[in-house]
């Protein structure tokens, strides 16, 4: 099995994860609606940074059957784990570990830094080759607009609902 066909089942890993996360952390109804309803905001901001990084040639999809350029099922994915199972991970530690919410929030870029480098790595640039050795300089402030980015319309969204978070 080619690592392009590995790719294909990152949807249903993806699912596995947020079904892992609800089983742990066990949410509200109103916090996973909320987490539900904003997932596509991962997705849209991946794919918007996306679109900047391949533009400014930083790097670029290699893999085969991409819709314009990209591959949809990791903006299916992103959308599943980043905007689904990571609010999630932060209204638990908000609600239950308040201490770890700051280093959790600081750690979230670089491990999600390092773990688009160990998958170039690991797939021998069979989905996305670096066009530029400075990428995870563009990598890194993306990363930040889409983690960041989703869980301020997660958290903005859940103070607007009967205060579901903590403040």
């Amino acid at each position: 099995m080619d690592t392009i066909t590995i790719s294909r089942f990152l949807p249903l890993v993806a699912i596995i994860i947020v079904f892992l996360v609800i089983k742990l952390t066990s949410p509200p109804r109103e916090v996973f609606r909320v987490a539900f309803t904003f997932s596509w905001v991962a997705g849209f901001l991946n794919l918007l940074v996306d679109i900047v990084e391949q533009h400014y040639r930083f790097w670029h999809y290699t893999e085969k059957y991409l819709i314009f350029g990209f591959p949809i099922d990791l903006y299916i994915s992103v959308s599943l784990v980043v905007g689904i199972a990571l609010p999630l991970v932060y209204w638990w530690l908000k609600s239950f570990h308040e201490k770890m919410v700051i280093p959790f929030l600081i750690i979230l870029p670089f491990f999600f830094l390092l773990q688009d480098y160990v998958l170039i790595k690991a797939t021998g640039y069979s989905i996305v080759v670096f066009d530029s050795p400075y990428w995870w300089l563009a990598d890194f402030p993306s990363l930040c607009v889409i983690l960041y980015g989703t869980l301020f319309v997660f958290n903005v969204s859940l103070r607007r609902k009967k205060n579901l978070l903590k403040t």
